[in-house]
């Protein structure tokens, strides 16, 4: 769940210990050759770990594109800390998958797929709870949905935002607070 970092220390052996147990060598006292030496390290959650909505669409019917659209909410210690929606977009029978990382390792994930599409039930249950234990293969949650015969169609839009601190060219307001 953490990743460690320790500080590279460049360390003199054999060396002299003044009388507060420092690394010295200016002081006058013998030579230690039997030196312990402790690292510091620093400690950070790991936020490296994926997880994989993986749908299947065993048959196809319609004119259109049939989206697909999934909530990932990401739990720590009673505390939400991430939520999102992610869509998968089908234009035939088939099973596509979508990666989510930078998930926090440890935290309990739960998908619920919120909008089966047009035309499809779905079939498998419509939430799955996993834990990330690690972040080194992604963890897997599967869903299905089966053509219901009809003959409606959509599509989808997925936008995507990111926030900068302080960007360049940013507007600021002017003396009335007009930008």
């Amino acid at each position: 769940q953490y990743k460690y970092t320790f500080n590279p220390s460049l360390v003199a052996l054999p060396s002299r210990m003044d009388e507060n147990g420092e690394n010295n060598t200016a002081n006058e006292t013998d030579w230690q050759y039997d030196f312990t030496m402790t690292l510091k390290a620093s400690r950070e959650r790991r936020h490296d770990g994926q997880i994989e909505i993986v749908k299947t669409v065993p048959a196809f019917g319609g004119s259109g594109a049939a989206t697909f659209v999934f909530e990932i909410v990401a739990e720590l210690d009673g505390e939400t800390v991430y939520s999102n929606v992610e869509s998968l977009v089908f234009d035939g029978a088939g099973t596509k998958s979508i990666v989510v990382d930078s998930l926090p390792v440890g935290s309990t994930i739960t998908v619920s797929e919120v909008y089966s599409g047009a035309n499809f039930e779905l079939s498998s249950d419509p939430t799955v709870t996993l834990p990330l234990e690690s972040g080194f293969e992604p963890v897997a949650f599967e869903f299905i949905n089966d053509y219901d015969g009809g003959n409606n169609h959509g599509t989808s839009v997925n936008n995507r935002y990111s926030f900068e601190e302080d960007p360049e060219g940013a507007l600021t307001p002017d003396e009335e607070g007009n930008r």
